[in-house]
């Protein structure tokens, strides 16, 4: 008799997680579509890049230009914003202008691969491939 109490105890302690998830699952779906519908708080028009910038490229040893972008007195502190995988330097243009505002020199590179900087057409070139 005991088996058999201890299987119903189970089913409906499962039936309960079932249960939960499923509520979770409709109101994470009802939240998602609530936020889509709402329209975007950025104006595209603000993330534009600042009038005031200067853009160079750097040529590496290995053939890849490096395009950069910079922002600020010339002779201020330098402040270097990296970005991550799949980015470029355009997404800092809250930044570049924050920081430029405040007295800095701010350089903000597209990494190898990413936004306008590039390589060599074939990598054997190089001596990387």
């Amino acid at each position: 008799m005991a088996p058999a109490r201890r299987l119903t105890q189970t089913g409906r302690a499962g039936a309960a997680a079932v249960a939960g998830v499923a509520a979770w699952t409709a109101l994470n779906r009802a939240a998602v579509r609530r936020y889509s519908r709402r329209p975007d708080p950025v104006d595209p028009r603000d993330l534009s890049m600042p009038a005031d910038r200067r853009e160079h490229t750097l040529t590496m040893s290995d053939g890849w230009d490096i395009h950069v972008v910079e922002t600020g007195p010339e002779g201020g502190p330098v402040v270097l914003l990296l970005h991550g995988i799949t980015l470029a330097a355009a997404v800092w243009p809250y930044q570049l202008s924050a920081l430029a505002g405040a007295g800095l020199r701010v350089v903000a590179p597209d990494m190898r691969g990413h936004g306008l900087s590039g390589g060599a057409a074939d990598a054997t070139e190089t001596g990387t491939g």
